[in-house]
């Protein structure tokens, strides 16, 4: 079975201010968004919940299988229960870069 990676569409800026983020990345990279997601003013949870902006996950077939927090956002989304918009941590790190040239 084929897992596919879900991108939310039209995500192409981030408002880190008050928002909420989850990442799902590998540990040793997660101290590392989550302190530059908080000097943006961000909040970093555990998990996902409604209130839930954004989640940031990586590549996970090294995993074998989805995250608990992947599947947790989609399920909102299909569910329509939240507006949750989901971020390859690849296009997070454009967005990113993009950020820091405007500013």
């Amino acid at each position: 079975m084929t897992t596919m990676h879900y991108q939310s569409p039209g995500v192409n800026s981030i408002d880190f201010e008050d928002s909420i983020f989850v990442t799902s990345l590998d540990p040793k990279k997660t101290k590392e968004y989550q302190e530059y997601i908080e000097s943006l003013g961000g909040i970093v949870k555990a998990s996902v919940t409604r209130a839930t902006n954004y989640l940031i996950y990586d590549d996970f077939y090294y995993y074998g299988k989805a995250p608990a927090s992947y599947k947790k956002a989609m399920e909102m989304l299909q569910k329509k229960s939240s507006n949750i918009k989901i971020i390859k941590l690849s296009i997070f790190d454009k967005l990113i870069a993009i950020e820091k040239e405007q500013n």
